[in-house]
């Protein structure tokens, strides 16, 4: 399972400047040009910097059973996580503060609370 998440957050860091017209942050599945299928009950956010083209972004990623979120950005060559037991069985939602602390092109995810750490 984790592999998947990290070969997710691999593959989505080679699609940085492809998203236009879409929520910010939002479900990979709902970003442009994207083609690109999670494993069932695997949930991917993409947040952008929200310029008109984005240069900055960042991936966070759960699994609907787990308590770990996964992140990574454009500027990070390290994949990041984030443990709550307390979010063991809750899907990941665009309103998670693991999503909306998260800055695009952070390489630390500290913002919002977050206590990311490397894997």
């Amino acid at each position: 399972m984790l592999k998947k998440i990290v070969l997710t957050l691999a593959a989505m860091a080679a699609l940085a400047g492809i998203s236009y017209a879409m929520t910010n942050p939002d479900f990979i599945e709902n970003v442009p040009g994207v083609n690109f299928k999670t494993s069932n009950n695997v949930k991917v956010a993409y947040k952008n910097d929200g310029l008109a083209v984005p240069q900055q972004y960042a991936i966070i990623s759960k699994h609907s059973s787990g308590d770990t979120y996964y992140a990574t950005s454009n500027i990070s060559t390290a994949i990041m996580k984030q443990k709550i037991d307390a979010k063991m069985g809750v899907a990941l939602t665009l309103s998670d503060t693991q999503v909306t602390g998260v800055t695009a092109g952070d390489s630390l995810f500290t913002g919002g609370g977050n206590t990311y750490t490397p894997m």
